[in-house]
């Protein structure tokens, strides 16, 4: 499939390369409405997936820098199991999207080690916070030092890690 928009050629504030974000999405409006905040943000679409198994072949084909994961997802795989199935193949950080802020989602999705999870409705702030974190973060594994955001307020819809 392919994406839905236009890319930009632009920067993120903490890197000299776009960063690729690989969208997983069953809505196709949301999809829609992410992947245009996301492109007013700067970021690089590198490619949209609405059921599990896409998004497993799509990040393994497109490698991207970041994916934002709805957990909800139809077709016997949701978010999470996917995540999972990424994470043990690939080194890419994941933030979940969902509507989902029950117990039992949280716990399910903490296992994953997400680099963020975000309770929509979102808005582009919180998204771009998350990814920007995200990226810093992972980078900072790489090289054994963890990023402690010092001036990020969370919000009660949102946790980074």
């Amino acid at each position: 499939m392919q994406v839905l928009g236009r890319t930009r050629i632009q920067h993120n504030a903490y890197s000299e390369s776009m960063t690729n974000i690989l969208i997983v999405e069953d809505n196709i409006v949301s999809a829609m409405e992410l992947e245009e905040l996301l492109l007013s943000e700067g970021y690089e679409i590198c490619g949209l997936a609405h059921v599990g198994s896409e998004a497993i072949s799509k990040a393994e084909k497109l490698s991207p820098d970041v994916i934002l994961m709805d957990i909800g997802l139809p077709g016997g795989m949701d978010g999470i199991e996917a995540a999972e199935r990424i994470k043990s193949n690939l080194n890419i950080p994941i933030i979940f999207l969902t509507g989902h802020s029950e117990h039992e989602f949280v716990e399910r999705a903490g296992r994953v080690n997400p680099k963020g999870f975000i309770l929509k409705p979102y808005n582009a702030t919180q998204i771009r916070v998350a990814i920007e974190i995200a990226i810093l973060n992972h980078e900072s594994e790489k090289n054994s030092r963890p990023f402690v955001p010092d001036k990020y307020a969370l919000s009660e819809s949102a946790f980074f890690k």
